[in-house]
């Protein structure tokens, strides 16, 4: 079975402002003060970057972190960004398919925002990035 998530990630407040006016965000709790929107098609086309540019732009007050994986059979992709105050200032970070990284690109920018690694688990499990395989599994957090 494979895995994929596309979603915004970061302080709650921050996202909720973010996210304000979008009915379909879905905001789902994580562990570490932090809460998770899944990307919809509906939120891809709120939060468009510039045509050919990056897929995602927020232009809010605070901080928000837009991250997307892929992975089956073990071998995928990362990709990982912060955007403070509208600016992006942290990223992107990629990893491609085959590709050996010592922290992966999600993890680095959820340590960005706070998340410390518990014991042996990196601070993608720590706020349990890995509870749901997909979208449609974090949208049923309703």
């Amino acid at each position: 079975m494979g895995y994929t998530l596309e979603a915004i990630i970061g302080p709650a407040a921050d996202v909720r402002r973010a996210v304000a006016g979008q009915p379909d965000a879905v905001i789902v709790p994580l562990h570490e003060d932090l809460v998770l929107v899944p990307m919809t098609e509906k939120l891809f086309a709120a939060f468009a970057g510039p045509e050919g540019g990056r897929a995602v732009k927020f232009e809010t007050p605070g901080t928000v972190a837009y991250v997307e994986a892929e992975f089956f059979g073990g071998i995928g992709t990362q990709r990982a960004e912060i955007w403070t105050d509208g600016t992006l200032t942290f990223g992107p970070l990629e990893m491609d398919e085959g590709e050996t990284v010592e922290v992966t690109p999600i993890s680095q920018v959820l340590a960005k925002l706070g998340v410390k690694r518990k014991d042996r688990r990196d601070e993608f499990d720590v706020v349990e990035l890995d509870r749901h395989r997909g979208t449609e599994g974090w949208l049923s957090q309703v």
